[in-house]
């Protein structure tokens, strides 16, 4: 839900050498002074400094994308934390945890207080979604994200990152264009014929409309096959 902040767990699951905890909304920067020290700053930065959990200090850092110049929109902060699992479910719950709110001094526009229940664990794929939501991210690009991310080998990751970039998105929209282009000729010639057949030859449109056809058949033997779930989305109001 838009108006949320939300937290997840965005590095591999299991121990490593680093860790990351991505916290997303309005409310990110306050929610992380319940477990890190300094403040943070409204503004684009990587911040060093101290976890405070369980009674420990661990240093850390944190990296500060304010909004609306951040991947999903909104304000983003990235907690970059020892790879203990152990140590990141204790961070999650205290982000998660309304009795563990340190607060912000009254009056501070940059870390204002966190009502109680507006922060929550990220449901799959939300900072996607909010993305898309927000405008950063078109829903092309997103699909190549998945595409990304169930790709099975080179061919596929490849074609799924010219997806993500807008590759395909490009020529979609020219043969779009392309296509209006032939319509826009056929419906000149049944405005200005004397009768409902139409002036324009078949010569001037149907080598185009093939043309076009064929980069179709091109482009789509091109897009990457994967079965990466089998959900089915159903979009628009209900009936």
């Amino acid at each position: 839900m838009i108006g949320d902040t939300i937290v997840a767990r965005a590095s591999a699951d299991g121990p490593g050498e680093r860790a990351v905890l991505r916290l997303s909304g309005p409310h990110a920067l306050s929610v992380v002074r319940r477990v890190f020290t300094p403040a943070l700053p409204l503004v684009r930065a990587t911040v060093e400094g101290r976890l405070l959990i369980a009674g420990l200090e661990l240093p850390a850092f944190a990296m500060v994308m304010p909004a609306p110049r951040s991947f999903t929109g909104e304000h983003v902060v990235e907690l970059h934390l020892p790879g203990s699992p152990l140590l990141l479910r204790l961070v999650q719950d205290r982000l998660l945890d309304d009795a563990s709110d340190a607060q912000a001094a009254p009056g501070d526009p940059q870390h204002p207080p966190v009502p109680a229940g507006a922060v929550r664990e990220a449901l799959p794929g939300e900072f996607t979604a909010r993305a898309v939501q927000h405008g950063r991210l078109s829903l092309a690009a997103a699909e190549g994200l998945l595409l990304l991310l169930h790709a099975e080998d080179r061919r596929h990751a490849a074609a799924a990152v010219q997806w993500l970039r807008g590759g395909f998105t490009e020529l979609v929209e020219r043969l779009r264009a392309a296509l209006q282009d032939v319509l826009a000729l056929l419906e000149v010639g049944l405005d200005f014929a004397d009768d409902d057949t139409g002036s324009v030859s078949d010569a001037e449109w149907r080598p185009r409309l093939a043309a076009i056809g064929e980069q179709l058949e091109r482009l789509l033997a091109e897009v990457p096959v994967t079965a990466p779930g089998g959900e089915l989305l159903l979009l628009g109001r209900t009936n």
